[in-house]
């Protein structure tokens, strides 16, 4: 799995120090709000509590149909009878449209486009498939009902096992699923196909024996219950759920795996479905994912309907009235979800994103897997009743930018699918190294070196160094 570590003329990787390793680097001078460069993540999923009620694509997180198909939906899930249909608009962004296509094999899975789903079914969809009828001993069933009982991390890493497993299946190079675009809309592969640069002696290595690897070259790993990871759950029950997470999905995946060919490799299986191999991966996701958020677009159009133009007083009132059931229902649902976090001690976060000036919701690292990190610029919490897409993922190049706690990027997401934004925070000169936070960097100096130790080192910029 060859990844490209530049683009050129914008940035590029370089060696820094054997203490400190490689860095992400500008390439020529980006000023405070700049998009530096725009990638999808390798690998990404919905939370699950979010899935009843943002209502997406399962590849590309778009939010599917149009403001009407969004209002359909959420009156199918909650039985309103009522049928009529909120007006057209000629303007963006209520002018939304997706088509909507359903998973090949009828898994419930939805995608806006062909081109969506044949992605996500030729990536890793058809290895985690459970079809229409699923029996509930299934192990794939029972791998993915564990995983949301104890924890969520155990689909992204499924999702890329999978994703494994179907290059080799192939026996093709990697397959482009993650675009990254920079401010000037050039785009540039990074996940992708193998370089021209790699070595003879590396292309003969066999693809099975060359992806197992390279996969935890680039990225600091360590066991995942070697990772801090919060305090919902101790080292012990990490290991013990990882146990049983990879039991279900070996006998899940076993057969397939010895049923064609290119997979039946004792080297790849014994490999991708070892503990090493499957805590490592855990651990590097616990230590490189980040959160993925962005509004729903009919919660947009809801609170800025008044202030929509051209639109008389009157019809305004009428689409209110379209509207309210739907509204009603969804702030009874909001509170009873509320009620059950409240005395479950749920980690969801069902109050509603928050975003910053430009319209972005921005994210750090985040690991609990249940909510989305807040914005600091926010000044006033708004009431959400239209859910919020709320997801996470691995990027391939933002992963790769070290931590400061004085930053010089974010990382952030339009209202559109599951693309990152990297956003310059302030003036970059050319040459200068990038830097996003990993955490809260306006907490106090202590607490951040404590919230570091999931990554492995101790923060020393500026900031830190001062404090000490």
């Amino acid at each position: 799995m060859n990844l490209n570590f530049q683009i050129p003329g914008v940035v590029s990787r370089r060696y820094i120090s054997e203490i400190k390793g490689r860095g992400l680097f500008a390439e020529k001078t980006f000023e405070k709000g700049d998009v530096v460069f725009s990638e999808r993540p390798l690998f990404s999923v919905q939370h699950v509590y979010n899935r009843a009620t943002a209502w997406t694509c399962g590849n590309c997180f778009r939010f599917l149909g149009s403001l009407n198909k969004q209002m359909l939906h959420y009156r199918k899930v909650f039985g309103i009878r009522e049928q009529s249909e909120l007006p057209e608009f000629d303007f963006p962004p209520y002018t939304f449209q997706t088509k909507v296509f359903s998973c090949f094999a009828k898994c419930g899975e939805k995608y806006c486009s062909e081109e969506c789903r044949n992605e996500a079914f030729y990536n890793h969809h058809q290895v985690l498939c459970v079809g229409e009828q699923t029996p509930e001993n299934n192990p794939m069933y029972l791998f993915k009902k564990h995983s949301i009982d104890t924890n969520e991390l155990f689909l992204l890493a499924a999702q890329a096992i999978a994703y494994l497993i179907c290059k080799v299946g192939n026996d093709q190079p990697m397959v482009e699923n993650s675009n990254t675009t920079t401010s000037s809309n050039t785009t540039t592969t990074t996940t992708t196909t193998s370089s021209s640069s790699t070595n003879e002696s590396q292309q003969n290595i066999p693809l099975a024996e060359r992806i197992c690897k390279e996969f935890f070259q680039e990225y600091q790993h360590r066991d995942w219950w070697d990772v801090r990871i919060d305090d919902n759950f101790t080292n012990e029950e990490a290991r013990k759920w990882s146990q049983e997470s990879l039991e279900l999905l070996r006998k899940a995946l076993l057969p397939l795996l010895q049923n064609n060919p290119r997979t039946n490799n004792a080297v790849f299986i014994n490999t991708i479905l070892s503990m090493e191999f499957y805590s490592h991966l855990l651990g590097l996701l616990e230590m490189n994912d980040n959160s993925i958020g962005f509004f729903n677009p009919l919660e947009t159009f809801r609170r800025n309907l008044d202030t929509i133009p051209n639109i008389p007083q009157n019809h305004k009132d009428h689409i209110k009235s379209i509207m309210h059931s739907t509204v009603e229902e969804f702030r009874k649902y909001l509170g009873y979800q509320e009620e059950e976090c409240d005395e479950e001690g749920c980690d969801h976060d069902h109050s509603g994103h928050m975003m910053d000036g430009s319209g972005h919701e921005s994210h750090g690292h985040h690991h609990d897997h249940g909510d989305s990190a807040m914005d600091e610029n926010e000044e006033e919490e708004v009431e959400e009743v239209f859910p919020s897409f709320d997801g996470y993922g691995i990027f391939g190049l933002q992963a790769m930018v070290n931590h400061s706690c004085e930053p010089n990027i974010n990382v952030a997401f339009s209202n559109s699918d599951n693309r990152a934004h990297i956003m310059a925070l302030r003036r970059i000169e050319a040459g200068e190294e990038l830097y996003h936070s990993y955490i809260d960097e306006e907490l106090p100096y202590d607490i951040r070196q404590e919230d570091l130790v999931t990554y492995g080192f101790k923060c020393e910029c500026r900031k830190c160094k001062a404090r000490e």
